[in-house]
């Protein structure tokens, strides 16, 4: 038992586990191609020479390559010396940039770049930053929400069960930040303990089947498209129990009733012995504490693997507004090109 236990956990977790790597390796590599657009707005922009105090200007952390975020900023003190006169080596050469907030407007034309008909221009870059910023935001916050949500959850708490010693596979993604590594790690703990509970569903189901209280009467476990994570179905004599529940309740709370419930009123008006009613209670009173304690795992986990593509979709979209479509999850990556709307 406790050898198919270990498989059964073991099979389950890796499917998770995987499907977690793939999701951070996705907005990784995503993320990638957007700083790389950022640097490509800003050399686009600076080879329009216009000769304009406002230009784009990336933002690189210390020890980074690649940078973060790019802001429109207008460069201060930037003023050539005439010829003939040298700077006072006392006073060495400096200059600075300031950034600017919103768009471009027909007034900042005006004064610093001195042709108004550039507007046009000078916004659609603006806007262009602006979702490539967005885009950064986006991935980050997937990759951060997931790696936070695994670190928390790691530990047991009070109502989970102790972890099995089973070590994690091998990363089949080698371009993950250690932050993900970590997550990864953490996460596979959860896994294990939420595929044990789930094991113990299926044997809770198959035992309740050999040696059923009543005739007809069966609970199966079933894992489908809509149920990824599985649910409890009964039957009785083939047809699910819901649809009798749903004509004994004649219209009243239609969302209270699952195909996992067996209540005792639906179990009197089905004339089942008082002896069989008794022990289907006891047996169900315990599938309950069970299902309770999988509904845990499973609202934290579906929403730890949901969080990578919808925020991979978000960004996705703002990179294609900006001129910068994401490329083939699964390539190298390599310098963006704009692509015009």
């Amino acid at each position: 038992m406790q050898s198919t236990l270990t498989e059964f956990a073991r099979t389950k977790a890796t499917e998770w586990f995987q499907t977690l790597e793939r999701h951070l390796g996705e907005l990784s590599q995503l993320d990638t191609h957007t700083r790389l657009a950022m640097g490509a707005l800003e050399a686009e922009f600076k080879a329009m020479e216009t000769r304009s105090s406002q230009t784009y200007h990336v933002k690189v952390r210390s020890g980074s390559l690649l940078p973060d975020a790019i802001h429109r900023v207008r460069i201060c003190g930037t003023r050539e010396v005439p010829e003939g006169f040298s700077r006072p080596p006392e006073k060495p050469y400096r200059h600075w940039v300031r950034h600017l907030k919103g768009r471009p407007t027909y007034d900042e034309l005006y004064s610093e770049v001195k042709d108004v008909g550039l507007l046009e221009l000078f916004q659609s870059f603006h806007d262009r930053a602006t979702c490539l910023n967005s885009a950064r935001r986006a991935l980050v916050l997937g990759r951060t929400s997931i790696e936070k949500r695994a670190k928390a959850l790691a530990d047991p708490r009070a109502w989970e069960a102790g972890d099995l010693s089973d070590p994690a596979p091998l990363l089949q993604t080698n371009h993950l930040p250690h932050t993900g590594v970590r997550a990864l790690g953490a996460a596979w703990r959860i896994f294990l303990r939420m595929a044990a509970v789930q094991f113990e569903l299926r044997l809770l189901a198959e035992r309740h089947n050999a040696s059923p209280p009543h005739r007809g009467l069966r609970l199966d476990y079933r894992i489908d498209s809509e149920h990824p994570y599985g649910r409890f179905i009964w039957t009785y004599n083939g047809r699910k129990l819901s649809c009798f529940a749903r004509q004994v309740a004649k219209g009243k709370h239609p969302k209270r009733i699952d195909d996992g419930s067996l209540p005792d009123r639906l179990m009197r008006r089905l004339h089942i012995p008082t002896a069989a009613r008794k022990a289907v209670t006891q047996h169900e009173r315990h599938r309950r504490r069970m299902a309770q304690v999988f509904g845990r795992y499973v609202d934290k986990v579906r929403l730890m693997l949901s969080t990578g593509p919808k925020r991979q979709k978000e960004a996705e979209e703002l990179l294609r507004r900006a001129g910068f479509p994401a490329p083939a999850l699964g390539q190298p990556p390599s310098a963006p090109a704009y692509l015009s709307n």
